[in-house]
């Protein structure tokens, strides 16, 4: 592995869970009662895979099956959420988001998308050209194939 190599694995090792963690932080600030970044990560994964399995779920989400089951059980219990019996095959069950599962959704995303937006403000249109073209190359390299983009 070149130096160039090993220097741009230490700093996503590095700089992944620092964004992430700060996520977590600014989401827990604002929490009244609404999501935590879990729930979020699986509202923003049915968003685009209405339909999707506990399996589906819980493989996106990077939970073991149980972990999941109880976290969809939850937001089943807030009405965020909703199972339903498939058609295809009655042994599988369907999970979608609610009309106010939605909009729980896009109220965290909005707030998301403003800390963000304060946070990145003081970058140079240089530095946030980067930005961008490095979040699209490692979306490319990280994507599954056939996997959702997140979008709302």
């Amino acid at each position: 592995m070149s130096q160039k190599s090993l220097t741009t694995v230490q700093q996503v090792i590095e700089v992944i869970p620092l964004i992430m963690r700060t996520i977590r932080v600014k989401f827990r600030e604002r929490r009244t009662g609404n999501i935590n970044v879990a729930q979020f990560r699986v509202m923003a994964y049915l968003i685009n895979n209405t339909g999707a399995s506990l399996s589906d779920l819980a493989y996106s989400v990077g939970l073991t099956l149980p972990a999941m089951s109880s976290l969809v059980d939850h937001l089943v219990s807030r009405n965020l959420i909703v199972r339903e019996k498939s058609v295809e095959d009655r042994r599988k069950i369907n999970l979608s988001l609610t009309e106010e599962g939605q909009k729980e959704l896009n109220t965290a995303y909005q707030y998301s998308q403003r800390f963000l937006e304060v946070k990145l403000s003081s970058l140079s249109d240089e530095d946030l050209e980067i930005i961008i073209r490095s979040m699209q190359i490692l979306r490319n390299l990280f994507q599954l194939e056939g996997e959702e983009e997140l979008a709302f």
